[in-house]
């Protein structure tokens, strides 16, 4: 839901820099967008959506001649960019030519724009500066060597770079129609907004390159200027040759009936299991993750214990210190523990720690979502066990 209202949002913005049915745009983003799984609630949409309220902010700044707004698009370009550095990359180009171009330049502009950027910022580093004891410089330390050990491999940067080439040969009927409609010799300063969103795209590119990953989502960074191109194009008058969008509408029929099934797949699987007991049993305690899929603390409201949630995070982080990291997070005694349904059996847990759980904690909850084979849904929480004998606590249920 929040990506369908998010879509919505850059759709409405986007109608600054060109004339065209929003309907239209909408659905191109949205189901064309399948192929970058532009519903699939990833961070990138909420990306797009920052961008786009930036660059809106500075164009409408430039046309009603309103500096202050030019502050508020430093403000949201810095919590923008705190969401995932990528964005920074992918405004450089559009912000370059709303800052910097003749007729358009002031340095007042500039100025405005940097200290909303330097506020925002402060907004949101404030807590670490108040904390103290070098937590911001924590912070930092943190995310320069998780960045740095999620870094692809070069086999994977190839192939990030063959997918992302792929991407934008679906695309290109579009780009290049976008040119022959809208020439670089006829970019005088009323027709200068007809760049904004070529050169968005075209900045976003190596934003979706960078990690090496490759990861079909982070080219929707490219994606949502180049479908608002494409409306503006149709509103024109523009006419595609009967097969230049073909093979794009073969690709996104095929994902859009693959994202349906697994969808339905999905749905299913999570109602196996019972997430609101699972809520009801832990309550407001902290539950450490080993390998568990990330879902069951969304879906239960569970606050977890360790900060790296998601299933590979301390593989990434600590590679084969993994199991150490594990273990030091025991000896701290959580008070309930959950990984993936025989999540040892599998050996996706190193024994030494499926031992300490065993020895420990006791299962409560477990349940299998596919008996055909492993799935990633299927969970066991455990609970730790109390040191003094007492009543035991009923099951919650288990499969």
């Amino acid at each position: 839901m929040l990506a369908l209202v998010l879509s919505a949002v850059v759709v409405c913005l986007c109608r600054t820099f060109g004339d065209f049915s929003r309907a239209t745009a909408f659905m191109l983003l949205t189901v064309g967008g399948a192929i970058f799984n532009v519903l699939s609630g990833n961070s990138e949409i909420v990306l797009v959506t920052g961008e786009t309220l930036c660059l809106t902010l500075m164009f409408k700044g430039i046309q009603n001649n309103r500096n202050s707004l030019f502050f508020l698009a430093g403000i949201v370009a810095a919590f923008t960019v705190n969401i995932n550095y990528l964005s920074a990359v992918c405004l450089v180009a559009p912000a370059a030519l709303l800052l910097f171009s003749p007729g358009w330049f002031r340095l007042s502009r500039c100025f405005l724009a940097v200290a909303g950027g330097l506020s925002g910022l402060l907004v949101l580093f404030s807590p670490y500066l108040l904390a103290g004891h070098g937590a911001l410089q924590t912070y930092f330390s943190m995310q320069h060597e998780f960045l740095h050990r999620y870094s692809g491999s070069l086999h994977e940067r190839l192939l990030c770079l063959l997918w992302m080439a792929f991407y934008v040969l679906l695309l290109s009927p579009v780009l290049i129609a976008w040119c022959r409609r809208f020439p670089l010799s006829d970019q005088m300063q009323n027709n200068r907004k007809n760049l904004i969103l070529p050169l968005w795209f075209f900045s976003s590119l190596p934003a979706t390159m960078l990690s090496g990953h490759p990861f079909e989502h982070y080219f929707q960074l490219c994606f949502a200027p180049a479908a608002i191109m494409w409306a503006i194009l149709l509103r024109q008058g523009v006419i595609f040759s009967r097969y230049a969008l073909m093979p794009f509408f073969v690709v996104a029929l095929f994902f859009v009936i693959n994202n349906a099934r697994t969808n339905f797949k999905t749905y299913i699987h999570c109602n196996r299991v019972d997430y609101a007991a699972i809520s009801r049993e832990v309550g407001q305690n902290k539950v450490l993750s080993l390998r568990a899929y990330h879902s069951v603390f969304y879906l239960s409201n569970l606050w977890p214990f360790d900060i790296y949630l998601f299933s590979d995070h301390t593989d990434i982080m600590y590679g084969a210190h993994a199991e150490q990291h594990f273990m030091e997070d025991l000896q701290k005694r959580p008070p309930y523990v959950v990984m993936r349904y025989n999540a040892c059996g599998l050996h996706e847990v190193e024994p030494q720690v499926c031992e300490w759980v065993q020895q420990h904690y006791k299962l409560i909850y477990a349940v299998n979502v596919q008996q055909s084979k492993p799935n990633k849904f299927s969970v066991a929480l455990y609970k730790l066990a109390q040191p003094v004998q007492a009543p035991a606590t009923p099951n919650i249920a288990e499969h």
